[in-house]
C-alpha cells in the first residue's frame, strides 16, 4: 500500500458516504507553534543541567521531556493522516478522528488572512477557510477550518468550492 493510498479506515467511510473513486491526498504539515514550544523547553530544560540538581529540576526536567514527547506522538499520528479526495466529497484523518464530507454537504466557504507583527514589524500571515457545513439529519450546520496544516491550503480550498458549487467569500478583519 502506497502512504498516498486511504488507510481501510478512511476507505470504508467513503464508502459507507458512497464518495465514489480516490483522487488524490493531501498532506498535514505539523504546526510550527508546537515546534517552537518544543525547543523552548529543551533550552530550559538543558539550563537545568547548570544548575543544582534538586527534587524540583528534576521534576520540571522530567516535564519538560515529556511534553516533548507527547508533541513528536502528535506530530507523526497527524502528518500520517491528511485531507483525501474522493469524486464524491473528501474525508479528513487526523489520527484515528475521520470527518467524511459530501460535496453537497458544503454549504459555504469564507476566508480569511491574519496578519502577524513583531513591533510593527511584519512577521506573518496565516490564511485560513471556514467550511459551514450541513450534517444530515440534522437542521443545523458546523463549522470547520482548513488552515494551513494543510499543504496547498489555496488549492484544496478551490477545489473544494469548483466541486461543490460553492463560490469562496472573503471575510475582512476590522481595521481594513
Amino acid at each position: 500500500m502506497s502512504i498516498d493510498t486511504p488507510s481501510e479506515a478512511v476507505a470504508a467511510l467513503a464508502r459507507r458516504l458512497e464518495l465514489g473513486r480516490f483522487e488524490r491526498r493531501v498532506l498535514r504539515r505539523p504546526g510550527l507553534p508546537g515546534l517552537v514550544f518544543c525547543c523552548v523547553l529543551l533550552i530550559v530544560t538543558a539550563n537545568f543541567f547548570n544548575g543544582p540538581y534538586n527534587a524540583l529540576t528534576l521534576t520540571g526536567m522530567t516535564l519538560a521531556l515529556l511534553s516533548v514527547a507527547t508533541w513528536v506522538y502528535v506530530w507523526f499520528r497527524r502528518t500520517r493522516g491528511g485531507l483525501y479526495v474522493f469524486a464524491g466529497g473528501f474525508v479528513d484523518a487526523a489520527g484515528r478522528r475521520l470527518v467524511g464530507v459530501p460535496w453537497a454537504d458544503v454549504m459555504s466557504i469564507s476566508t480569511e488572512e491574519t496578519l502577524y507583527a513583531v513591533n510593527s514589524l511584519p512577521a506573518g500571515t496565516t490564511l485560513h477557510y471556514t467550511l459551514k457545513l450541513r450534517r444530515p439529519p440534522h437542521p443545523e450546520t458546523v463549522d470547520w477550518t482548513l488552515n494551513t496544516t494543510y499543504a496547498d491550503v489555496d488549492q484544496l480550498a478551490g477545489l473544494i468550492s469548483r466541486r461543490a458549487g460553492v463560490p469562496i467569500t472573503t471575510v475582512s478583519p476590522p481595521g481594513r
